[in-house]
Parts: C-alpha cells; structure tokens; sequence
C-alpha cells in the first residue's frame, strides 16, 4: 500500500510539474561555487571546507538507481553536513535552491537520526535560513528506508527515492499551512541533491586525499569519519543498560 501511495505521488507531483514547466523557461543560474558562498558565512566556521560526498541529479542516467539506502553510506557518519537541494513544485516553474545544515554526524550508534537546536533550513536565493529554536525540537524518522532525510518534523523530507521531497512549517517556523523554504506546503519534485562534509581547512588539506565526486556512483568509506562525541553518554548508557539486563537475565535462570 505504502509503495503504491508513494507512486500515485510522485505521478501527481511530476504532471503538475511538467505542466507548470512547459508554462514558463525560469530556471535558477547560480553556479556551485556562489550557492556554497551563501551558505558558507552560516556555518559555524565560514572558512570551513566543503567536500562533496554524495551527489544525485535526475537528469544523469548513472544516477536513476541511486536511493536513499546509497545515500546514507555515503554520509552517515560522516560528521557536519550541508545538504542542498533544487526543488520544482507544481504551482510555481521555477526551481528553488534550498537545504539544510545538521551539525552533527546523521546516524549515530543506535540508529536514531538526532536533532540539534544548532541546525537550520535555507533558502540561498533568497539568502536567508530559519534556525531551530530552543522551543522547537520536532522529530526525524528514524528508518532511511521510509525517509531520504528529514530536517525538523517533517520542515524539509527528502523521500527514500530521492525523486520527491515535502516541506512544510512546523519546526523552524511557527506550524502553518505553508513552507518558509517553498512558500505553499505540500510535495516538490527534485532535480538534483548534492550533500558536503563539513571540514576545518587543516583537516580539509590532511591525507587522505578528498573523494571524487563521482563517489556517489562508486561509494567507498568516507575519509575523516567524525564521531558524534555529543551522544556518547547516551550509547554507554545503553550499551550498560543491555549489559545489565543480560546479567539479571542469567542471573534469574542460574
């Protein structure tokens, strides 16, 4: 049920799109290098370095089979990322440049996708980012299966297939019908993904040498994998807790 849902989706989504895109020749020119110059001055660090590790367009054949299984091999783990996405949503032709910053590392021990008062959503053509306050935490599905990746409770998803993406106000912005990154709430087509790890210049600039952007086509274990010191506590507790379970556990049936 849940597969055929998400293609009855997708069909909607890209028939409205190719309607709306036969309407209208307005298309975003930015080059790479100037959206990274945007989102740059945001990060923690604006000299930091950022190393392309995953990248889909649609318009590639080499990347039709990629999904969101792929994708997290390449970034989980991997430390602070910023992740940029091109979005088409039906009612409006032209293409939307907008991500996300996560300061931490995607998955940590457990599995569980963490959340950070720290990250943002962004427009980088309109130049502006809406950050998470401390009254607003949300939540993330924790299976990659069932989400791409998810910014907030549901404020920006990108779906498991890559192709289809939501958005909408609830975690970065008061909860409304409506989207601070898309304007209207609801599904958008993707035309492309590109994810960077976030470096310092000296870690940037130490062996190994940076990944190829064709990573995302022939994945290899990133370099520079940066542990999620923030939820160490958590998982030694956990990992104790099963410890002491086991030993009651035996304890009882000895």
């Amino acid at each position: 049920m849940d597969s055929v849902l998400r293609t009855l989706k997708r069909l909607t989504v890209n028939t409205a799109l190719f309607c709306s895109v036969a309407l209208s020749t307005n298309a975003s020119d930015m080059s790479e290098s100037e959206q990274l110059a945007v989102v740059r001055p945001w990060l923690p660090q604006s000299d930091s370095h950022l190393q392309l590790i995953f990248e889909y367009d649609s318009s590639n054949p080499k990347h039709k089979d990629l999904s969101s299984e792929r994708m997290h091999r390449a970034i989980d783990r991997a430390g602070p990322t910023v992740t940029i996405v091109h979005a088409r949503a039906p009612y409006d032709p032209e293409t939307r440049i907008i991500g996300g910053y996560n300061p931490r590392k995607w998955k940590s021990w457990l599995g569980r996708y963490e959340l950070s008062a720290g990250r943002f959503i962004f427009d980088i053509e309109k130049n502006r980012k809406w950050e998470r306050t401390e009254k607003r935490f949300g939540s993330m599905k924790v299976s990659p299966e069932d989400y791409g990746l998810s910014f907030g409770e549901g404020d920006l998803v990108i779906d498991a297939d890559l192709q289809i993406g939501s958005a909408r106000n609830n975690t970065f912005a008061a909860p409304s019908n409506a989207s601070v990154i898309m304007g209207q709430a609801g599904s958008f087509s993707i035309a492309s993904i590109r994810i960077y790890k976030v470096m310092s210049e000296e870690l940037a600039h130490a062996p190994p040498a940076p990944l190829a952007r064709s990573y995302a086509v022939h994945p290899s274990t990133p370099p520079h994998s940066v542990p999620d010191s923030s939820n160490l506590m958590v998982e030694l507790a956990a990992v104790l807790g099963v410890i002491g379970t086991l030993r009651l556990l035996l304890a009882r049936h000895s």
